[in-house]
């Protein structure tokens, strides 16, 4: 899908500007230009986007969208550091081990 290639180049820009070493001031220009024109065409998308929502339905619905996407991430995030954590990380060491099992 165009979404599908359009994030393969956002990775590939982002991978290169990242790898790169002893480069040149010029040839950072371009890795930095090409990371940033693949940038902004997302933000162009998104705000296309999110114009043509609130036409369809309404602004208040619109901005809506944007503050649930927020509050997911949010708690993606939570949720992915908290099962990362030192605490919870201890308890999962045992997970599938029956009683009796591995004793020696």
């Amino acid at each position: 899908t165009a979404y599908n290639a359009r994030k393969a180049m956002q990775q590939e820009a982002k991978d290169k500007l990242a790898q790169s070493k002893d480069v040149s001031m010029e040839e950072f220009e371009i890795l930095l230009k090409s990371f940033e024109e693949v940038e902004v065409e997302e933000v162009q998308l998104r705000s296309t986007f999110l114009k043509d929502v609130a036409t369809a339905f309404d602004p208040d619905f619109a901005l809506r969208c944007v503050q649930a996407q927020q509050e997911f991430r949010a708690r993606m995030r939570q949720g992915l550091e908290s099962r990362m954590s030192p605490e919870n990380s201890r308890g999962r060491r045992n997970v599938g081990r029956a009683t009796g099992r591995n004793r020696r």
